[in-house]
């Protein structure tokens, strides 16, 4: 997989708060210094397992991120919603801007698309706030 700019980043960021150097982290990880910096600079493809690894090495816990992914998901299930835009409003808080980015994209692609104009007043007041928010 070849990691986003901004995924690169924070861990660069990662790195330099750990207060070691590429090189050091990289021989952690039992690879070359050069290696490390061409996922960090988006050259390479990083296999899951060695970004796994670069991860836990920069201790991220990356058990803590999934369980707080499985509370976020069981709450989005059980949030009682009174409206749709609720739901909407809801759903793109708990995204990144990246995220949020995405949402919004495929929420206008169907406003714009829908023949009918079938998406409820309140959905398509959400998106026009959002997109002008992002």
């Amino acid at each position: 997989m070849k990691l986003t700019h901004e995924l690169s980043q924070k861990i660069s960021i990662l790195i330099k708060r750990s207060g070691r150097t590429q090189a050091e982290v990289a021989d952690a990880l039992q690879m070359p210094q050069s290696q490390l910096s061409k996922f960090l600079n988006g050259h390479a493809e990083i296999k899951s397992e060695n970004f796994l690894k670069l991860l836990l090495e920069l201790d991220v816990d990356v058990c803590g991120l999934v369980s707080e992914r499985i509370d976020r998901q069981s709450k989005m299930q059980t949030q009682p919603m009174s409206e749709t835009g609720d739901a909407v409003q809801y759903l793109l808080s708990r995204l990144d801007k990246f995220g949020r980015e995405n949402v919004m994209n495929h929420l206008l692609w169907i406003v714009k698309t829908s023949q009918r104009q079938v998406a409820p007043e309140n959905v398509i007041k959400v998106v026009r706030e959002q997109i002008r928010a992002i």
